[in-house]
């Protein structure tokens, strides 16, 4: 709120849009959507003119809580404007995740046929751009359970697809397919292993656990030296990006 009144006062229309952004970022995070679609939407009318590479990124995060509203209609229409929208940053990953999240608006209506074929398309955008969470993202949001042999097929590639996770020190995406793993584990009766598994994931919670830590100490850091000397603070950028979100079953 103290960075939206400087950019006010300077009458910086790209770090208001910005600012906006943050703040509806921030509010849904803690789960107040109707301030995060407040916020959302003011941003919006400013990038629209003056922020135009942010502009997919603020359709996809409206979209995006109109699907936690369950106003799918609504969230099918922004996720749209987001695809179609012309101008975009360097980086495939606002529209690659635009594609992903509409994937799984449809999935979650059971239109598998249709939320495929955008998952293809978010998969190839993820391709092209090298965008390994989003790749892994949609593996772990495309898993079969349909039949016992799908679900055992499943988890083979499920704990492939934890080491790939492990390899690039993506914790948090270990521990949702931990949790697919030890879901589908208990569903195939696999007692030993699905032990071994809830062991593993307790481990991983452990790492989330000490990042968060880590991280909060930093924040606390980073306040008591902005008090101390405001010039002797050289970063205090924290991106923060609801698209991360990605929402798994």
């Amino acid at each position: 709120m103290a960075a939206l009144r400087i950019f006010e006062r300077l009458k910086d229309q790209a770090g208001i849009a910005n600012t906006n952004l943050k703040l509806g970022t921030v509010y849904t995070y803690i789960n107040d959507l109707d301030l995060g679609l407040e916020y959302f939407q003011k941003a919006l009318e400013i990038a629209l003119v003056h922020d135009k590479l942010n502009v997919i990124t603020i359709y996809g995060n409206i979209a995006f809580i109109y699907m936690e509203k369950g106003e799918f209609e609504k969230s099918e229409e922004y996720f749209k404007l987001a695809i179609d929208y012309t101008e975009s940053p360097d980086s495939p990953r606002p529209r690659a995740l635009a594609y992903l999240n509409l994937g799984q608006l449809y999935k979650m209506q059971g239109r598998m046929r249709v939320a495929d074929q955008y998952f293809d398309k978010a998969a190839q955008l993820a391709r092209q751009g090298e965008l390994r969470e989003e790749m892994i993202a949609i593996a772990l949001i495309r898993v079969d359970e349909s039949t016992p042999e799908s679900r055992a097929r499943s988890l083979k590639e499920l704990t492939a697809l934890k080491e790939e996770a492990r390899e690039f020190e993506l914790n948090y995406m270990q521990f949702e397919i931990l949790n697919k793993i030890i879901e589908l584990s208990k569903s195939l009766r696999l007692h030993e292993e699905t032990i071994a598994w809830m062991e593993e994931r307790d481990m991983v919670e452990k790492k989330l656990f000490d990042e968060r830590k880590e991280r909060d100490i930093a924040n606390l850091r980073a306040s008591y030296e902005l008090e101390k000397s405001k010039q002797q603070i050289e970063d205090l950028n924290t991106q923060i990006s609801s698209q991360h979100r990605i929402r798994t079953l």
